[in-house]
């Protein structure tokens, strides 16, 4: 994965090269070109930086520097499906575990309410059918308490908001 900035990752895929933009949420299967230009951002101008943002994320000035294949989500495409990492602590210390052994470099931390709220705000607009929200970390039910809140106001949300949500 090449960083060009904190907002594009460059990813080599089956399907070729892939541009991730982070702020927006949205992948670009792009072609090679793009690629390359987008992975020797490091030289780029701010303008040729803003011009290749636009690009990507649909705001275009009509200037085509950079050419995206296409949104891989699609035009009108909501994320509907989320891994919410609330937790990097864990009581099992498996030996296979990505996590360092669930000790995550000794950073045991774990997601605030403040965190999980904007992310309800943020993600969970009604303008998908259906979303599925996967609790995710080390352990996530060693912060059990933000999950139960993170339900709560989802479904607090959904009310406003016109659309349901249950918890499995």
């Amino acid at each position: 994965m090449t960083v060009i900035s904190k907002d594009f990752h460059v990813l080599d895929t089956a399907l070729g090269p892939v541009v991730f933009h982070a702020p927006s949420y949205r992948l670009f299967q792009v072609d090679e070109e793009t690629a390359e230009r987008v992975g020797a951002a490091e030289s780029m101008t701010d303008e040729e930086l803003e011009r290749l943002q636009k690009t990507l994320i649909g705001k275009t000035d009509g200037h085509q520097a950079f050419r995206p294949k296409t949104s891989l989500l699609g035009d009108h495409a909501q994320l509907n499906g989320f891994y919410l990492f609330v937790s990097q602590q864990c009581n099992l210390a498996c030996t296979y575990c990505y996590g360092d052994g669930g000790e995550y470099r000794k950073n045991k931390m774990n997601m605030d309410e403040t965190t999980a709220r904007n992310f309800v705000d943020r993600f969970l607009t009604g303008e998908s059918p259906t979303y599925v929200v996967n609790f995710f970390g080390g352990e996530p039910f060693l912060n059990f308490s933000l999950m139960q809140k993170v339900v709560a106001y989802a479904k607090e949300k959904g009310k406003e908001r016109g659309f349901g949500c249950r918890s499995r």
